[in-house]
């Protein structure tokens, strides 16, 4: 895959999430607003997201990484927190899927913790469209 395959494959991955997290945040908003009977489909949701969620940052290690390693020093810098945050992200969602797994856990709780993991991955994927996905940093291929 070349640095604009990549860059075009991730952005439409970015689309797709942020469909899945409107529809993620559209439940926490029913059930903020007193329909408690989405609580099932809210930590349904959540985990299918997570999953989803998983499998893109696999996709970015397999073909961002390696593009940006290719790159002048800034390419190699990006790569490297860009490996680092993958890190973090995936210690991030086994610690919310455990919290998810727990029937024992109340919804509210669990409704806010989605909405905030919707918020910063919104926000991830700016930063990193903003930062990493530019096409002068993986221009298409001449």
């Amino acid at each position: 895959m070349d640095n604009d395959e990549a860059r075009t494959r991730v952005l439409s991955e970015h689309a797709r999430l942020r469909e899945l997290l409107d529809a993620l945040i559209g439940r926490i908003d029913r059930f903020e607003a007193g329909e408690r009977e989405v609580g099932t489909e809210l930590r349904a949701l959540g985990v299918a997201f997570f999953e989803v969620f998983a499998a893109h940052i696999t996709l970015e290690d397999a073909a961002l990484v390696p593009a940006l390693r290719a790159l002048s020093d800034e390419g190699k810098n990006l790569a490297e927190r860009l490996t680092h945050e993958h890190q973090e992200q995936r210690e991030l969602l086994q610690y919310l899927l455990a919290r998810l797994e727990h029937d024992a856990r109340p919804s509210a709780v669990i409704a806010r913790e989605l909405r905030g993991f919707a918020n910063y991955v919104r926000q991830d994927m700016l930063h990193e469209e903003e930062t990493i996905l530019r096409e002068d940093l993986l221009p298409p291929a001449s």
